[in-house]
């Protein structure tokens, strides 16, 4: 029987919540959401962002959408930023909740990521974990990523700043599996990129469907122990299997080819 998760949260005020985001990002090992309905250019937050990108961390960034204008009022310097340093940037209408989130914990808080915000603002805010966080993933998940609208990158390049000279020299983690490193983004293309980027199971079994672990998606493990023995009888790697290694749905597969099509191109 699955042990029952005690939800667990800690309130805290003004400058202990740029603290505790910050950490957030820190803490990340291979996922991050940031959802602030506007943002602007806020150095800690970039260094930090430039950081987690070097580790390997995918990171999900969620802005406003005014009316028929993507990415609504906010700084399009930004936005800008966002873009060209790699991370996946979406909008949403209506987006008044602001959280930020890696893979095991979140803050809910009244904070924009803004300078003026940052810079002194009488704040608000608890952090997550365990079931509560479940219940934030579940939300951005199932709620929000239905709205998602990517924003492109703009022609003009946004002001340079010292953390996009990080950007140009980081390097990837060792974690580039096919998991990790999708082939191709493409708006609209969620796939396999979305799915982690929301904190889904890291992988599926190609033959049951079972959720795989970070552990063993990152050790190049396609297959539950139990499938894997089975398999491993007769190693014929163009078997056909059941399900997609990424997106876990019912999609021929093989050994050889852990992945369905849309995810492998996405």
């Amino acid at each position: 029987m699955a042990t029952q998760m005690t939800p667990t949260s800690e309130f805290f005020a003004d400058n202990v919540v740029t603290a505790q985001v910050l950490n957030v990002i820190k803490n990340a090992k291979h996922r991050i959401a940031l959802v602030s309905p506007y943002v602007d250019r806020v150095g800690h937050v970039e260094q930090e962002l430039v950081k987690a990108k070097g580790r390997g961390v995918d990171v999900l960034i969620v802005v406003r959408r005014d009316g028929n204008k993507v990415g609504g009022t906010n700084s399009k310097d930004a936005l800008d930023w966002f873009k060209i340093n790699g991370f996946d940037l979406q909008s949403v209408p209506n987006l008044h909740a602001k959280f930020y989130m890696n893979e095991f914990e979140g803050v809910i808080t009244s904070m924009n990521l803004l300078r003026s915000s940052w810079a002194g603002s009488l704040e608000v805010g608890i952090s997550v974990t365990d079931s509560q966080h479940e219940q934030l993933v579940e939300y951005l998940r199932d709620h929000l990523k239905e709205f998602f609208t990517e924003i492109e990158a703009s022609k003009t390049k946004p002001a340079a700043k010292k953390t996009q000279k990080i950007a140009s020299g980081a390097r990837r983690s060792p974690r580039q599996s096919r998991v990790a490193m999708p082939k191709k983004q493409e708006s609209g293309g969620f796939g396999s990129l979305i799915r982690r980027l929301i904190l889904s199971p890291a992988g599926y079994c190609i033959r049951c469907g079972d959720e795989l672990s970070e552990a063993e998606v990152d050790a190049g493990k396609t297959m539950c122990a139990k499938d894997y023995a089975s398999w491993a009888r007769f190693k014929n790697p163009d078997f056909k299997e059941k399900y997609c290694t990424n997106c876990g749905e019912e999609k021929p597969t093989t050994f050889a080819k852990p992945e369905c099509q849309d995810c492998y191109y996405n």
